[in-house]
């Protein structure tokens, strides 16, 4: 059975936000680091949260490791590091035939089966596959084969940053899932956030 390692981007610093830690935001009576935990522990052996610093929160999630998002000239790349750092894990504690599944820790409803269909599409032979929606692709929800660490180590160390132009240099299915105004939905602003807490009862409600 193929080894799934779960990888959650929490490098946010909700700049947007006032300087609130989005992965402490509440909503749905928890913090969204915990929501966003328990939706990959369903499906993976591991879980890694990637960013250039160790989150505040990782004292209370025994179940996460740390991995930090490595520099590229001392300078912090983003979610490209952070998968990179993933896909490393992967490779080097859990085997070159596992897959990755990724994650940022600021979106608080995600379809039911999201994962199953994104992890479905690698064991069917594709090397990445990403959600699609709303025409355009969501490149932070994604699985990975680890056999692309080379080729995503060799674009990152060429100047590529793009999460969307990774995600496509390396080959992805797109996994096409309905349009939903809340789907995917991530809390940058304010104004995202009321929203998000006008919201969350109906949310949680559907997706219990």
């Amino acid at each position: 059975m193929t080894e799934i390692v779960g990888l959650l981007f929490a490098g946010g610093q909700g700049r947007r936000l006032g300087g609130v830690d989005q992965a402490l935001i509440e909503l749905g009576g928890k913090p969204l680091w915990k929501t966003a935990v328990e939706r990959l522990e369903k499906h993976a052996s591991f879980i890694i949260a990637t960013s250039p610093n160790e989150p505040s929160w990782m004292p209370q999630a025994d179940q996460v490791t740390f991995a930090p998002d490595p520099e590229i000239y001392g300078e912090p790349i983003g979610p490209a590091g952070g998968l990179l750092s993933g896909l490393e894990f992967a490779d080097r504690i859990v085997g070159p035939g596992s897959i990755l599944i990724t994650s940022p820790v600021d979106v608080p409803l995600i379809p039911i089966g999201t994962f199953e269909r994104l992890i479905e599409a690698v064991s069917d032979g594709a090397p990445v596959s990403v959600v699609h929606v709303h025409n355009r692709i969501q490149p932070v929800f994604a699985a990975w084969h680890a056999s692309c660490l080379s080729k995503v180590r060799d674009l990152i160390e060429s100047g590529e940053r793009s999460m969307g132009q990774l995600v496509k240099s390396c080959g992805a299915v797109k996994v096409e899932f309905e349009p939903h105004e809340d789907a995917f939905f991530n809390i940058n602003t304010k104004g995202d956030l009321d929203y998000a807490r006008r919201k969350a009862s109906i949310w949680f409600e559907e997706n219990e």
